[in-house]
């Protein structure tokens, strides 16, 4: 079973990962996925809403989860699509994380050092793994560093980035 898990995460990080394991944006578009960036990584709730988004709208009720260290064999395992479970992967992830299904319906992705997140799959997917507007999303995720002193010009304009690239929606509410 491991082998077929090892074997699944790195056809989906190839598929989804450039050569530096980060999130490749133009391959999101090639599958035809919406995604959204969150600021750092998964609170309770936000962990309860992917868990509730992959439960309701794909037929399966476990994750593949990836933990992807720089230069280094990926270690997959497989678990319960539960808030609980979510937050406890990622609380002991030391790399980047992708999680998905063996259908690879949904990507939740993070990156390696827990500066942003990406929700990427249907429009479906999308607004139950973060039921807001899209005001609302940029908003949150603007929130927490924006109009603080503690980030350097620089980090802002790399969370600037962030957000011009890793969300497509330019009107949630009207596309969802």
């Amino acid at each position: 079973m491991n082998d077929l898990l090892n074997k699944k995460a790195k056809e989906v990080i190839a598929q989804f990962l450039d050569e530096e394991f980060y999130l490749s944006r133009s391959r999101l578009i090639e599958v035809g996925w919406s995604f959204i960036p969150i600021y750092q990584y998964l609170d309770p709730l936000q962990a309860e809403w992917i868990s509730n988004a992959i439960t309701e709208t794909t037929s399966c009720k476990k994750i593949l989860a990836i933990d992807i260290e720089y230069k280094s064999e990926p270690k997959a395992i497989e678990f319960e699509a539960t808030r609980d479970e979510i937050l406890a992967f990622l609380f002991a992830s030391t790399g980047s994380v992708i999680l998905t299904n063996n259908s690879v319906d949904f990507l939740y992705y993070k990156d390696q050092i827990n500066r942003f997140s990406v929700i990427c799959g249907s429009n479906k997917f999308l607004r139950k793994s973060y039921p807001s507007s899209f005001d609302t999303m940029k908003v949150m995720f603007y929130y927490y560093w924006q109009d603080d002193q503690v980030f350097s010009s620089g980090e802002k304009d790399f969370y600037q980035n962030v957000w011009k690239e890793f969300n497509n929606l330019p009107d949630v509410d009207n596309v969802l």
